[in-house]
């Protein structure tokens, strides 16, 4: 996303009963976010904690340029040092790409699992392995543009080979089922995309995708990235 300025601000005991907030702000021309999250803690005061979290993030998919609002209910727990959560999120999402604009509303409940291991530095770690998967399901029927089920998983590894020599391997897993025609009903961050240096690199940031050919007046047409229902992404260096 080039260059970023970002501003976080965390106070990790608000009152005598153990509650916290976090907020950050992160400005770049590409992608402009802001998230606010409290977190009450329930059977554990650090592995059980009810979070409320509110997010607002301007975004390039493609082609499409997308603005959303996020608020999230959900309840994260910490066992074995990997963290799962299980939540309910309502999202509006607007999008415009060369004149044209569209919107849309879900109430979507989700689940994720991540888990951590590394040795060595923060910042460098010598070893390393990352896991993270997540579901996320909308119904029509339930204030819901479209009805879809969606999966999305990520690893990374990291190994020491030899001083001065490491191994890092990527891999990134995206399915969605829905029942329309995915072009005109899913938003922008609910498809999938690659490209940038976390993703494919040499190719810009969610470049990547599915195009659709958009007429402007008799003769010209424009092919646009509008993203897909599915993605396998790897990498190895």
């Amino acid at each position: 996303t080039e260059s970023r300025l970002s501003l976080s601000w965390k106070t990790p005991l608000l009152n005598r009963h153990g509650h916290r907030q976090e907020t950050r702000l992160s400005y770049s021309t590409i992608n402009p976010t802001g998230y606010f999250i409290y977190s009450i803690p329930l059977s554990h005061p650090n592995n059980d904690l009810l979070q409320l979290k509110i997010e607002l993030e301007e975004n390039e998919y493609g082609d499409l340029t997308s603005k959303y609002f996020s608020f999230q209910t959900g309840r994260l727990r910490t066992e074995n040092e990997a963290l799962n959560q299980t939540y309910l999120r309502y999202l509006t999402e607007d999008w415009r790409t060369d004149g044209l604009d569209d919107k849309a509303n879900y109430l979507i409940a989700g689940f994720t699992w991540s888990d951590l291991f590394r040795e060595g530095p923060i910042l460098d770690p010598s070893n390393g392995f990352r896991q993270y998967y997540n579901v996320e399901a909308g119904y029509e029927g339930i204030y819901s543009e479209t009805s879809f089920l969606r999966f999305n998983a990520r690893w990374k590894y990291v190994s020491l080979l030899a001083p001065k020599h490491r191994f890092v391997t990527r891999a990134e897993l995206g399915y969605v089922i829905v029942d329309q025609d995915v072009g005109e009903d899913l938003s922008p961050s609910l498809r999938f995309y690659a490209g940038g240096d976390q993703s494919v690199r040499g190719f810009d940031y969610q470049s990547i995708g599915p195009k659709i050919t958009l007429s402007e007046g008799n003769s010209n047409e424009n092919d646009i990235v509008i993203g897909g229902t599915n993605m396998v992404v790897g990498s190895v260096e």
